[in-house]
């Protein structure tokens, strides 16, 4: 018992100087009264309390608080339901679970941070620490300032479908895209095959769904471009350059560039296609996406918008209003605009219009894609009267 109130003395001591120092709690805060007094009770004299002087005492006392200071922040209670919390979701982490409580914040109990979390599932057994791979200051981070001037596009698989007859066990992919600002999920349409018409008829329905973006940013994957190939403009160039949409490309062998498109990859991928049974069909494997993403968009907290409160793409999301769509209208191929309306629609309903109102860690310079049919084979687009 003593090892364990010095344990939760330790985390409070340590919990009070992170907070402070990131300027996430006041020193003079009501809430650490009690802390406080203690704390001065351990310092030299009774000077004021500033803030280097608090991180000090805190820090410098943290060996004796196990006798002066209780753990408020990671009650016994907290420990519990936090622990529980990681059981039932063994993806979660610190992070995801603190905004989870903030988001539902349990009765009479105080949410501690984020550290406390890892600390208490770390004494737990429930996660296992381990030195980042590489330094995120070696990162670079940006991101638009704004809904719908940047969508970052690409294709993944992982979809396993299975004749219900034979019992031949097939790949599908899905045609995903997000918005740069907001992390909302502006296409996830399951196809057979990513074919160049397969990947146009998706982005040309949400165009349609939600208005045209001033930017998107794909790879150099030949259904997007035809710049390693002949030099040819191929029909998503000629989508984006009818509709004044700068098409930019990342660099060879740059999976960063586009990593807010990767991270909803990995999302996916971890909640939703790991433990999923076979899809009997295509339709069956759209319904199961479109609940994904229409959870992804409006309930799950993201945690590149607001580590400290949860707030998801829905929140920082604005499609272009139906006035200014009716006044410009999307620009479609007459083959594709055929397609789309006989075919069913390959983007959910749940990517209809955010709410009014957005970065991971990315590295790897944009490059503008150069006009259609240059000599050094680039197949990107123009801004419409180029």
């Amino acid at each position: 018992m003593t090892i364990l109130l010095a344990q939760h003395a330790v985390d409070a001591a340590s919990d009070a100087a992170d907070e402070l120092e990131a300027g996430a709690i006041d020193y003079q805060s009501p809430r650490l009264a009690a802390a406080a007094a203690s704390a001065r009770g351990l310092c030299s004299s009774n000077a004021p309390i500033t803030r280097p002087r608090w991180r000090r005492c805190v820090w410098g006392s943290a060996g004796g608080l196990s006798s002066t200071i209780r753990s408020t922040q990671a009650g016994e209670s907290v420990t519990v339901l936090a622990a529980e919390l990681r059981r039932q979701h063994p993806r979660w982490g610190a992070k995801r679970i603190r905004l989870e409580l903030l988001k539902n914040p349990p009765d009479r109990l105080t949410v501690p941070s984020t550290s406390t979390l890892n600390r208490i599932l770390v004494r737990q057994g429930l996660v296992v620490q381990r030195k980042r791979k590489r330094p995120r200051e070696s990162f670079t981070r940006w991101q638009r300032p704004g809904p719908m001037q940047l969508w970052q596009l690409d294709i993944v698989g992982g979809v396993m479908l299975v004749d219900p007859v034979t019992g031949a066990v097939r790949e599908a992919k899905v045609v995903t895209g997000v918005d740069d600002h907001s992390r909302f999920c502006v296409i996830a349409a399951v196809v057979e095959r990513a074919t160049g018409r397969a990947v146009c008829l998706a982005f040309a329905a949400a165009l349609a769904k939600l208005g045209v973006p001033e930017e998107v940013l794909t790879d150099n994957g030949k259904q997007f471009t035809d710049r390693f190939g002949k030099g040819g403009e191929v029909l998503f160039d000629k989508i984006c350059r009818h509709n004044g949409i700068t098409h930019r490309l990342t660099q060879p062998a740059s999976p960063t560039t586009t990593g807010k498109i990767e991270r909803f990859h990995l999302t996916l991928r971890r909640e939703l296609l790991d433990d999923h049974d076979l899809f009997t069909s295509v339709e069956a494997a759209q319904a199961a996406i479109d609940e994904f993403v229409a959870q992804y968009n409006r309930d799950r907290p993201h945690q590149a918008l607001d580590p400290k409160r949860p707030v998801t793409p829905a929140d920082r999301f604005t499609a272009v209003p139906p006035a200014q769509r009716e006044v410009l209208p999307v620009w479609l191929p007459p083959t594709l605009t055929a397609a789309l309306a006989v075919s069913a629609d390959p983007v959910s309903d749940s990517l209809d219009d955010g709410n009014d109102e957005g970065a991971r860690w990315e590295s790897s310079r944009l490059i503008a894609a150069r006009p259609p049919l240059q000599s050094n084979g680039s197949g990107a687009s123009r801004q419409r009267g180029s």
